[in-house]
């Protein structure tokens, strides 16, 4: 066979195979794989186990309704340990999982490697994050103290809902948001332990003015005082906060999912278990006043979430120090001899 006939054997072919081919798809939702994320907006949630969903499922009127946790592409599940804890600290566990090492030591020697958002083979990202109850000794903003720190640690602008430092720069959602790199901006509705503005107008507020910035992005919304709650055994302040957390996502799902350029990735640390009453009479007990409730120690696994480009890397079970690399991953491109075909 010449090589004219096989070229035309091979565009037959073709044509053939790509008039037969199949929607490819993912938990029965359409997906297009293998696409680099050009926005990241990333949930890094204490203490949440997905279980705990329950606490916003079986409170609507209708069972069947579905959060936006649960719209998810992909749900993995990632050990939660390193090199030296079994049961590593909040921030440590956070740490490995946005630097891509498991060699943490909850020293401002971490610092000094590069997180995750270096790792890309494309253009460079702006970075954003935003915290929300987390005390100064748990923020990443403390890796600005750290001497020898890697110099991309300088790279994101921070929003803190905290009350500020003095001199301090701060942000206000009535206001115009600071975007600066390298600034960190404190809320300055926050007063005491107290923060008059809830999170989901910050974000919205934050978000709107950083999406604003050229080039790639990734925003990270970190978030302890869903554990906090629960460290104070007050289910009614955990599921208001899980609630809001919830529509801290739902915001950006239903906004971005128009878009296959976006990647929305949930991730937890520390998970805390704990044991669910039974229904009826117990259940509405729990429902009111957070009684008939069991706690125990926190999980060695922890869920993940993941909506959009790029999701599909985040199914199966691996360790929490693959969530960030995972986020830039992509398969090598097979080389194809169209006449050997």
């Amino acid at each position: 066979m010449d090589q004219k006939l096989k070229l035309n054997f091979f565009l037959v072919f073709c044509l053939f195979s790509l008039s037969c081919s199949k929607v490819q798809t993912v938990n029965l939702k359409e997906h297009s794989f293998g696409r680099q994320p050009e926005n990241i907006i990333w949930f890094q949630i204490a203490g949440l186990q997905e279980e705990h969903l329950a606490m916003l499922r079986f409170n609507l009127q209708n069972a069947n309704k579905i959060t936006s946790f649960e719209k998810a592409t992909c749900l993995g599940k990632a050990w939660s340990f390193n090199l030296y804890d079994l049961r590593p600290d909040i921030k440590s566990s956070f740490l490995s999982q946005t630097m891509g090492s498991n060699n943490i030591k909850a020293s401002c020697e971490d610092f000094k490697q590069a997180p995750v958002w270096k790792r890309s083979d494309e253009k460079s990202y702006s970075v954003g994050i935003f915290e929300m109850g987390i005390s100064e000794e748990e923020s990443f903003v403390g890796s600005k103290n750290c001497e020898g720190r890697d110099d991309f640690w300088n790279d994101p602008t921070y929003w803190v809902m905290r009350p500020q430092v003095p001199g301090a720069k701060t942000f206000h959602y009535q206001e115009q948001v600071g975007i600066e790199q390298g600034d960190v901006y404190y809320d300055k509705s926050c007063k005491g332990k107290i923060c008059f503005a809830s999170p989901l107008v910050n974000i919205k507020k934050v978000w709107e003015k950083f999406v604003t910035k050229s080039g790639m992005k990734m925003f990270i919304v970190r978030d302890q005082s869903y554990l906090n709650a629960l460290m104070k055994k007050d289910i009614a302040a955990a599921r208001e906060m899980l609630d809001e957390l919830e529509k801290i996502h739902f915001w950006f799902y239903e906004n971005m999912k128009s878009r296959n350029n976006t990647l929305i990735l949930v991730s937890s640390s520390n998970p805390r278990e704990f044991e669910f009453p039974k229904e009826g009479k117990e259940w509405a007990e729990f429902e009111k006043s957070g009684n008939h409730i069991i706690f125990r120690n926190s999980g060695l696994i922890s869920p993940v979430f993941a909506s959009g480009a790029s999701s599909e890397n985040f199914c199966g079970v691996y360790n929490e120090n693959e969530i960030g690399p995972r986020v830039f991953w992509k398969p090598k491109r097979k080389k194809f001899d169209i006449f050997n075909f």
